[in-house]
C-alpha cells in the first residue's frame, strides 16, 4: 500500500478516536501492583505497575489533581490525554488506559524498557554517522506521522525519546503538543471542554 494511503487510513482512525467523548472511568489502580518509581515531576510520579491477573506491565503517570489546577496546567494535561488516546504508530507512545479518582488522574502507557536516548548519548559522548542516521530516520518518521495527524510536537529532546527492547525509538510526553485547528474539524474544541468537565468535576 502506498505511504500516503497508509497515512490517510491512520488519519481516519485518529480522527475517530479524537472525537470519541467517552470519559475516563472512575477508580484507582487497586487491580495493579506498584513495582517501582520510574520518575517524578511537578504534578506527580511515573510508576511501573503490573496487572495482578494478566501480569501486563505498564508505566502509569500519577497526576495530582490539585497540583495540576494550582499550576494552571489543566489544558496541558487534558491535551496530553486526548493525544495519547488518539495516536497509534510504532514511533510514538500511546495510551493503554486512563482512570481518575477523587485526588488523582492516571495515564497508563506501555513500558518502554530501554530508557531514554539521552542516557545512551551521555555514555557514548556522540553517535557515529550510522547511529545518527538510524535514530534520526526514526524520529523523522514519527514526526511525519504526527504532522499527518495535524499535531505539532513541541517538546523534542533526547529525554523524550525512549528506546525499546529492540533498539527502536518512541516519542513520549505530549503535554505541549499543539493541534492544528485549521485542519482538524470544529468538534475538537467542544470535545476538550467535555473532557475537562469529566476529568476535573
Amino acid at each position: 500500500m502506498p505511504y500516503h494511503e497508509i497515512m490517510r487510513a491512520l488519519k481516519e482512525e485518529f480522527t475517530a478516536k479524537w472525537n470519541d467523548r467517552q470519559p475516563s472511568p472512575q477508580g484507582g489502580l487497586e487491580d495493579h501492583e506498584q513495582l517501582s518509581v520510574l520518575g517524578s515531576g511537578a504534578f506527580g510520579t511515573v510508576r511501573l505497575c503490573r496487572h495482578k491477573q494478566t501480569n501486563e506491565i505498564v508505566a502509569v503517570k500519577y497526576l495530582i489533581k490539585k497540583d495540576v489546577v494550582k499550576r494552571k496546567q489543566i489544558k496541558h494535561v487534558v491535551n496530553e490525554k486526548q493525544v495519547l488516546k488518539s495516536i497509534y504508530h510504532p514511533g510514538v507512545v500511546s495510551l493503554v488506559f486512563s482512570r481518575k479518582d477523587i485526588d488523582l488522574l492516571y495515564l497508563a502507557m506501555p513500558f518502554v524498557n530501554g530508557g531514554e536516548l539521552y542516557n545512551y548519548h551521555k555514555k557514548l559522548v556522540k553517535f557515529n554517522e550510522s547511529q545518527g542516521k538510524f535514530y534520526l530516520s526514526q524520529v523523522f518518521l514519527a514526526l511525519d506521522y504526527l504532522h499527518n495527524m495535524d499535531l505539532i510536537y513541541r517538546d523534542l529532546k533526547p529525554e523524550n525519546i525512549l528506546i525499546d527492547s529492540n533498539g527502536y525509538i518512541k516519542l513520549t510526553d505530549f503535554g505541549f503538543t499543539k493541534v492544528s485547528f485549521q485542519i482538524l474539524n470544529i468538534h475538537i474544541q467542544y470535545n476538550i471542554c467535555q473532557i475537562y468537565s469529566h476529568w476535573f468535576t
